[in-house]
């Protein structure tokens, strides 16, 4: 469990990489190159206009917090106060309904600082882009709070799909002269990378506590799969990611 306090802009940020850390990744690999692209099981454009909708939309008199709960099989993101007047979801989604933010001026600045594209768009939009990649996603209007729903990929699901990428890619590209000594990798060394698979933004001590070996050794392993140029860390060590390549 984790608790975030801030301005509106900070909790957005903090929900967002706090649902990233949380869920499934796999790979998808680029046309015509070994390079590997990570993409997450639930689109982040997703998870983020749900934040912004929860804090543009949500009863400020109301003495609870907007809330993040991942379970197995959903991610769930409520905020308190029912849905506006009569109006339902669907509504919005089938653009039945003009706009009747709950908060405006809160609304109007998400909107000038580029959060939000415009007025009573959002769950629209949520609803599209999950349904552009089949998931589930339901909107409920609760005894207490207002809620987004956004059902998981099956787990076989996701390990199949990058299957199948990868050997398409490696039946398509590798022609027997890859340096397969550069390629060798120890069994810790390949359990950091299914881990990194599985979520890329984890830390040493995570990886460490999962393999059962030193923060010092998984150091020095994350080092030799730099060099090997089999890993990449993107941005910094506090806020950054680890990305896998898959390249000569």
């Amino acid at each position: 469990m984790q608790d975030y306090t801030g301005n509106i802009f900070k909790l957005i940020d903090s929900g967002e990489q706090y649902i990233s850390k949380n869920i499934r990744w796999s790979a998808n690999f680029n046309t015509g190159s070994f390079t590997r692209e990570d993409v997450p099981e639930i689109p982040m454009v997703a998870i983020r206009e749900a934040l912004c909708n929860s804090f543009g939309h949500r009863a400020w008199e109301e003495p609870y917090s907007v809330n993040i709960a991942i379970y197995s099989n959903r991610i769930e993101i409520d905020n308190p106060g029912h849905f506006t007047d009569e109006a339902t979801p669907n509504d919005y989604i089938n653009k039945q309904e003009l706009s009747r933010p709950r908060n405006p001026l809160i609304v109007k600045i998400l909107y000038l600082s580029g959060e939000i594209e415009t007025w009573g768009t959002g769950l629209r939009k949520i609803y599209n882009v999950c349904k552009n990649e089949n998931l589930k996603v339901e909107f409920e209007d609760r005894k207490l709070a207002f809620f987004v729903v956004i059902y998981r990929k099956e787990l076989d699901k996701l390990v199949e799909n990058t299957e199948k990428k990868l050997n398409e890619k490696v039946d398509g590209k590798v022609d027997g002269k890859v340096d397969d000594k550069n390629y060798k990798i120890t069994k810790n060394q390949q359990m950091i990378i299914d881990l990194i698979v599985q979520n890329p933004y984890i830390v040493r001590e995570e990886i460490a506590k999962e393999i059962g070996i030193s923060v010092t050794s998984v150091s020095n392993n994350l080092k030799k799969l730099s060099k090997k140029g089999m890993i990449t860390r993107v941005g910094s060590d506090k806020n950054g990611y680890w990305q896998i390549l898959n390249k000569k």
